[in-house]
């Protein structure tokens, strides 16, 4: 089965199990993206990139797709600009509203595309479970082995934290629209400083830490 074969069923979304990624690669006509994203993800003809990289590029897809539907001038360093503007922590949250303002003037439903925006976690389910492909570690094994077990802690949480919140819509309790429950773990290191997202962390292999000669 080719590349291209493969990835025609996972990229169509249609199927009841299929991923958030999958259904927004459909819904937004990215035909191929899966092939991209593990194209990417495992390196071939090019540098290996992490997947919140892959994340950001899906999005900024995602965004491209629907300024380009709402009859938008589409310029690539507009998009990485607007794209900032929306989901970096350090935007005001006055530049924000800015451009939601902009976007909303030019038909662009701003609430659906950023609730289509999908996280690093999201990309590497859809990688793994529906594109069955896995990235060499050259490190251990180990290193994957622990991933995968954080990750499932991670989906358990998110399962039942989903849950929780939909009874307490369900009895009255919490009115809530519809919604996406994103679970996250922080690494510090109080030696350099820095902080990480986990998966990163891994992909890294490193903090900034310089070790001594």
């Amino acid at each position: 089965m080719t590349d291209n074969e493969k990835g025609s069923g996972a990229d169509q979304g249609n199927s009841p199990r299929s991923s958030k990624v999958a259904r927004v690669i459909s819904e937004y006509d990215l035909d191929n993206f899966g092939v991209e994203l593990e194209n990417r993800w495992l390196g071939n003809s090019r540098e290996q990139q992490s997947l919140r990289t892959l994340a950001d590029v899906l999005n900024r897809r995602i965004l491209k797709s629907a300024m380009t539907e709402s009859g938008m001038l589409v310029r690539q360093d507009r998009i990485n600009q607007l794209y900032t503007a929306l989901t970096d922590d350090e935007t005001t949250e006055g530049t924000r509203l800015e451009v939601l303002n902009e976007l909303n003037q030019e038909g662009v439903d701003t609430d659906a595309v950023q609730n289509d925006f999908v996280s690093h976690q999201a990309i590497h389910t859809y990688l793994r479970e529906e594109r069955g492909v896995e990235r060499e570690n050259n490190n251990t094994d180990q290193i994957a082995k622990t991933q995968d077990t954080i990750e499932r802690l991670q989906g358990r949480l998110q399962a039942v934290t989903e849950k929780s919140i939909k009874n307490l819509i369900s009895t009255g309790r919490l009115v809530l629209g519809s919604f996406d429950v994103i679970i996250t773990i922080q690494v510090v290191c109080t030696d350099c400083s820095q902080q990480y997202d986990i998966v990163d962390l891994f992909e890294r292999g490193h903090c900034d830490c310089r070790v001594k000669d």
